[in-house]
């Protein structure tokens, strides 16, 4: 393979990778082939959609009015039986001859407008009714694609899948990390993962404003530190040397402690758990350890509109579950709401009631263990 299919196929890798980086290569391909126009594309059987994904060369009002109004008008993706199999490779008279394609509106309001009539397909992927495919165009004048683009188109296509699928994978693996990240940032503990040096690779959103206040953890010279007030501490001291024991005697060993702070303060209290497996090599920015942070001193944030949906409360219900869940007492919640303290206890009869508790302190470790404890 020459040089230049080459930078083709090591290009396609990258644009799978980053989409920003889809209109180069897609030049590159189609100068390969001597198309015009070229594009990624996708169409769903089941509900005859479709959408032109990347693409140059096509006016972005042809790409709108394909997906709006044209993908189901488009002829060629009629004949499903040329878009089953991944790897093959069809030219457009190969599946309408042009005689026919010419007669029919897809043709006369979308191909003949932008000049296309000739094309080249290869299937990409196939997922249950959804395909996946690079289609490239040409004028009339320019003729149809001939035996050296169609064979060109086969020797690429194999290697395009796997560039395909493997950004795909890469993809599918970046949103389940920002998801992850989504997720923990509700938490109400604070939660960091460390490198091997005891740097942060991240850390949620309780942790960060923690850190922030640098009273107890702090982060220098690259790593996160704890500091006792008589003396510092470095994580990375914490954590060395896990990866060379098993995971139950990593489970009994892994360090667990309270700082204390300033004086009205509650301690923080810290766990260390180590995640890399026996003899599993150190990678670098890959995460060995996960810090739990508890800041009792946080106030258990509520949301009363969330315990309204969840348990099925009345607002003013809520509204007295909120504040106890804060750590109020009834007369403080009383206070605070300008009621009566008995129109407070008969609340929380019904409260007890709709959520299946019989105490205030079950009650509210129902609250702060449960969804409604998250902070969004």
């Amino acid at each position: 393979m020459g040089t230049s299919l080459l930078g083709i196929v090591a290009g396609f890798y990258d644009a799978s990778m980053d989409w920003r980086l889809w209109p180069p290569i897609l030049r590159q391909m189609g100068d390969a082939v001597h198309a015009r126009s070229c594009a990624i594309a996708s169409h769903d059987y089941e509900t005859d959609t479709g959408r032109l994904e990347h693409l140059i060369d096509i006016d972005t009002d042809y790409v709108a009015s394909y997906e709006s109004r044209y993908a189901g008008r488009d002829v060629w993706l009629h004949q499903e039986e040329y878009f089953r199999s991944p790897g093959a490779v069809w030219t457009s008279q190969q599946i309408v001859p042009d005689n026919e394609l010419v007669t029919t509106d897809y043709y006369r309001d979308w191909l003949a407008p932008q000049d296309l009539l000739h094309h080249l397909f290869g299937v990409l992927d196939r997922r249950g009714s959804v395909v996946t495919y690079l289609v490239f165009g040409r004028s009339e004048d320019a003729g149809p694609f001939g035996e050296t683009e169609i064979a060109l188109l086969h020797d690429l296509l194999p290697k395009m899948q796997r560039g395909f699928r493997a950004g795909e994978a890469f993809r599918k693996a970046q949103d389940i990390q920002r998801i992850a990240m989504e997720a923990l940032d509700v938490m109400p503990m604070g939660i960091i993962l460390l490198s091997g040096t005891g740097g942060v690779i991240g850390a949620n959103q309780t942790a960060r404003k923690i850190i922030d206040t640098g009273e107890v953890l702090s982060i220098a010279d690259g790593g996160l530190w704890v500091d006792w007030g008589w003396r510092k501490l470095r994580f990375r001291d914490l954590i060395s040397g896990d990866g060379g024991r098993d995971r139950k005697n990593r489970a009994e060993e892994v360090p667990a402690f309270s700082v204390p702070r300033a004086p009205g303060q509650k301690p923080l209290s810290v766990l260390v758990v180590p995640v890399r497996e026996e003899n599993e090599p150190e990678v670098e920015g890959k995460p060995v350890a996960i810090v739990f942070v508890g800041d009792p001193d946080r106030p258990v944030e509520i949301d009363p509109a969330q315990i309204c949906q969840i348990y099925g409360l009345s607002r003013a219900e809520s509204r007295v579950v909120a504040l106890l869940a804060r750590g109020y007492r009834l007369d403080q919640v009383a206070e605070a709401l300008g009621v009566a303290y008995e129109t407070v206890r008969k609340h929380l009869k019904q409260v007890f009631g709709k959520t299946g508790t019989d105490r205030q302190a079950e009650l509210v470790r129902l609250l702060v263990t449960g969804p409604a404890g998250l902070r969004f």
